[in-house]
């Protein structure tokens, strides 16, 4: 219900900016692995693994393929954005051939669904805290949000009042164009504000450019969850808010604009 939905934000919101920009970004790394470990719970549903041994054994999979990669350090942060990059622009592909290779019962099925939750998550936990790490890194992660959240908050807004052209049919049937284009023109105005507020100059351009197409993967993101959840049935893939369905429901879309945004960041010389 809506307002289930409104309460939840009112609830949330307030905590989570103030972590972001008052935490020690030591103690944001626990709480974002403390969420990831809820979101790969959850994951665990596209795998159709029901008993609370394997999906704990896949919560520890997830978790100790962060902190592997974390010890690494600089030395993969490049390697793993790049090769995000291009697992995400494989996902556009699976959403544009939905449903061909997605049936539950299939080996493909099986075999596929925890290498997909490795990079969905374990990349974006990271980028988040790397982020953080830097100079202005609250700010950045707070402008990140605030782009995937205007996306969203257009796409409801021009889906509701214009939506007649659907967007992907046999993923999400309810995402259309006409949303698409309000979720563009609101983070738009927060690409611009944010151009501005960091003082880029001249780069604006490229700033805002960048940012547009973070935008485009956030909505492969959301596409990309509702296509596991379409293959296995599910609605959401948790209760643990109101209104709001999981974890995964609500960073979705994040989880896969975050690392998209970094490494345009660091190529870009923005960072």
């Amino acid at each position: 219900m809506l307002w289930q939905r409104l309460l939840t934000i009112l609830v949330l919101l307030p905590p989570v900016i103030a972590a972001i920009l008052y935490l020690p970004t030591a103690w944001l790394g626990y709480i974002v692995a403390a969420v990831w470990a809820l979101g790969a719970w959850e994951w665990t549903a596209f795998m159709q693994k029901e008993s609370s041994r394997a999906k704990t054994a896949y919560v520890v999979l997830i978790l100790l393929a962060c902190v592997a990669v974390a010890h690494l350090g600089e030395q993969l942060r490049i390697p793993v954005l790049v090769a995000t990059a291009l697992w995400w622009l494989l996902a556009v592909r699976w959403v544009l051939r939905y449903p061909e290779g997605f049936e539950p019962i299939t080996p493909g099925w099986r075999g596929r669904t925890p290498w997909v939750g490795v990079f969905v998550l374990v990349p974006s936990a990271l980028v988040l805290v790397d982020i953080h790490g830097t100079a202005n890194g609250p700010e950045r992660i707070l402008f990140l949000f605030l782009l995937v959240w205007g996306s969203d908050v257009g796409g409801y807004v021009g889906g509701r009042l214009f939506g007649k052209t659907k967007l992907a049919p046999k993923v999400s049937p309810g995402k259309t164009w006409e949303g698409v284009a309000g979720g563009v023109l609101f983070s738009g105005i927060v690409a611009a504000a944010g151009a501005y507020w960091f003082e880029l100059g001249a780069q604006w351009p490229i700033f805002v450019g960048l940012a547009m197409a973070v935008v485009g993967m956030s909505i492969v993101g959301d596409l990309t969850q509702s296509m596991f959840k379409r293959a296995v049935a599910i609605k959401d893939s948790g209760q643990i808010f109101p209104g709001h369905g999981g974890i995964l429901d609500r960073l979705d879309s994040t989880m896969a604009a975050a690392p998209l945004w970094w490494l345009g960041m660091l190529l870009l010389n923005l960072a």
